[in-house]
């Protein structure tokens, strides 16, 4: 980071320009590996833990998925281009979510630490010489480490690969935590691809074309969800 840039209605960190591309874990599994041992070690840091303000695991899992998709639904749900039936399931389905997760005793005994709030492949930026960079740390604070591992092996969850393997060993609880935050983070992308569809109209000219890309987005994630969670 140079310094901080200050635009009046904007401002922001200015960092260095590095030329790269995003991680593409499904064919990187080296980077992944990397990418898993580099949390492990936020997930340790106990010096920085202790600088950042007080938020329980729990809390970070629903800020992080269950009140996104609240939001989304209360403010634009009304303008998806779906039924009334589906809309009325995705009610349900987030409500589902909130309460496994607010149910859910390994959530009570699971100890807050340093997260990085949403590692996904676009967040990882590979260079040329195999050099990697984490990006995006505007997340950074308490939360659940399951949170972290559960966004970063996303890709092969929706791949249909088998993400367990690459947890090791973990602290009792932290795989049921883990399965619950794949399930919401399933479920985010059935209802953000349709808050994403009702914003196209802020694209001038090219409405058609993201409302097309974003409805495919959104069937596809649909599909993949109610192939695991509603049979």
């Amino acid at each position: 980071m140079f310094e901080w840039i200050d635009l009046g209605a904007c401002s922001g960190p200015l960092f260095e320009r590095i030329e790269g591309r995003a991680a593409r874990f499904l064919d990187e599994p080296d980077s992944l590996r990397a990418a898993v041992g580099l949390l492990d070690r936020l997930h340790g840091d106990r010096e920085l833990a202790e600088a950042l303000p007080a938020r329980d695991a729990r809390s970070s899992v629903l800020e992080r998925y269950v009140e996104c998709m609240e939001s989304d639904l209360r403010e634009c749900g009304d303008r998806y281009p779906v039924s009334l039936a589906t809309l009325a399931w995705m009610h349900r389905e987030v409500a589902e979510v909130r309460a496994r997760i607010e149910a859910e005793a390994a959530f009570d005994l699971a100890e807050p630490v340093p997260i990085h709030g949403d590692p996904w492949e676009e967040n990882v930026l590979v260079e040329a010489s195999g050099r990697w960079s984490a990006l995006d740390w505007d997340d950074l604070g308490l939360g659940d480490p399951a949170l972290d591992l559960a966004i970063l092996l996303g890709p092969l969850v929706r791949a249909g690969r088998d993400p367990i393997p690459w947890l090791g060993p973990r602290p009792d609880g932290f795989r049921t935590r883990f399965a619950l935050c794949v399930r919401a983070g399933l479920l985010e992308e059935v209802v953000d691809w349709l808050a994403d569809w009702v914003e196209a109209e802020r694209v001038p000219g090219r409405v058609e074309e993201v409302r097309a890309r974003t409805w495919r987005a959104h069937r596809a994630a649909l599909d993949r969800y109610e192939a695991l969670f509603d049979p």
